[in-house]
């Protein structure tokens, strides 16, 4: 392979979408120039959905004001939600409603005719640019998300108002409650369902607080119950995660087992030692019953007793 046909495969992919030929055809000359791939020029906004199907464009450059029955609103619209292409508006002076529809696609830049070539070159990369790091994160969103419903530990996360925004499946695995319950709603709604009382709760927020004193103290242990009033016990470790605005993340490790099992270990072992004990005094019965007189002998074993 030749350095041209490399220079080919790696050069930007631009469809025109401009409904005066003589328009369109200058910008096409002018990309190329700037070293830009043109695959196509489009009349009208079918046009472009059709250009866009076969020629698989990394950008499109799409005149607002089209002639047809979609214009270039309607066209960048469709082109967002099935394609996941970058749009750059050609515009002259349109008016403020046309405008205001234009930016609820929110395109990835404007060029205000006439343009300037550096103006073009600067739109086109500031879109790539832009469009390549909101792929990439939402690629690391999504795999997040899957990381969070796969976990077996509850994961919750919060915005900075306290509203729940992310709630996964271990939730209504552990408590028996549906999480779309709880989405947008402020954290306290985890206690107006009865999910955790208040005590407990005032322990929650409190850890919910840490990252942002940057405290590093031992995770806390909270009781919840679930929809049938059973008693879970979870260890929280809270965090921070920053994606533009600061979220608090919530991570609930389900030790309920763990609680049981050393509640019983200690019930063996208070057993243990009352039996121990009970085995001493019999054992020093015929001293203890000539030394300490019978109304005080049978208060004593009653009171052991209970």
């Amino acid at each position: 392979m030749n350095s041209a046909e490399v220079w080919v495969d790696l050069a930007i992919k631009l469809l025109i979408v401009e409904d005066e030929s003589i328009v369109a055809l200058d910008i096409k000359h002018r990309a190329e120039l700037l070293g830009y791939e043109v695959v196509g020029i489009a009349s009208s906004g079918e046009e472009a959905l059709k250009l866009i199907k076969e020629k698989k464009p990394d950008l499109v450059l799409m005149d607002i004001v089209l002639k047809g029955e979609m214009d270039g609103i309607e066209a960048a619209e469709v082109i967002k939600r099935d394609y996941n292409i970058p749009v750059v508006y050609l515009t002259a002076h349109s008016d403020k409603e046309t405008l205001d529809r234009a930016k609820q696609t929110e395109p990835f830049g404007y060029l205000i005719k006439p343009f300037e070539d550096r103006e073009l070159h600067s739109a086109i990369e500031v879109a790539i640019y832009k469009h390549m790091i909101e792929s990439k994160l939402r690629i690391s969103e999504e795999r997040y998300r899957k990381l969070v419903e796969s976990s077996p530990d509850l994961i919750m996360l919060l915005d900075r108002t306290g509203k729940i925004v992310l709630l996964n499946n271990a939730f209504e695995r552990v408590t028996g409650f549906p999480r779309k319950k709880c989405y947008k709603r402020h954290v306290k709604i985890l206690k107006e369902m009865g999910v955790i009382n208040k005590g407990e709760f005032k322990k929650f927020m409190e850890e919910l607080v840490k990252p942002f004193k940057d405290r590093l103290d031992n995770p806390v242990q909270v009781k919840i119950k679930d929809k049938k009033g059973r008693k879970h016990y979870l260890e929280l470790y809270a965090s921070t995660i920053k994606n533009g605005e600061n979220f608090i993340q919530l991570i609930g490790h389900d030790i309920t087992a763990k609680v049981e099992s050393d509640k019983r270990k200690l019930k063996l072992i208070r057993e243990k030692t009352r039996r121990e004990v009970y085995g001493f005094l019999l054992s020093a019965i015929p001293v203890f019953t000539s030394i300490v007189p019978p109304q005080l002998r049978n208060t004593i074993i009653k009171n052991f007793g209970d």
